[in-house]
């Protein structure tokens, strides 16, 4: 299938599956971190475990929850910003 400029996928296509990806992306990002919050799910227990292997008082569970938030964060300002301009 080729799209009106002769490419195979036309550039309005070519941005919805990236704004999809970006959805997408942002949405496991944040069960991720919803994951890290809940102390009875896999995550929080798999994660809890290596943790324990590591014996590092810096690295904990609560710090992965604060540093995925700020990321979290950090791409969706971005992401606003560049929309802004």
């Amino acid at each position: 299938m080729r799209g009106i400029s002769n490419n195979l996928l036309d550039n309005e296509f070519t941005l919805k599956i990236n704004k999809y990806i970006f959805v997408f992306i942002i949405n496991k990002i944040s069960d991720y971190i919803k994951g890290l919050i809940d102390t009875d799910s896999d995550i929080y227990l798999s994660l809890n475990s290596k943790l324990v292997e590591v014996n590092n008082e810096e690295i904990n569970i609560d710090n992965a929850i604060i540093c995925l938030s700020k990321f979290l964060l950090d791409i969706l300002i971005i992401c606003m910003k560049n929309i802004m301009i």
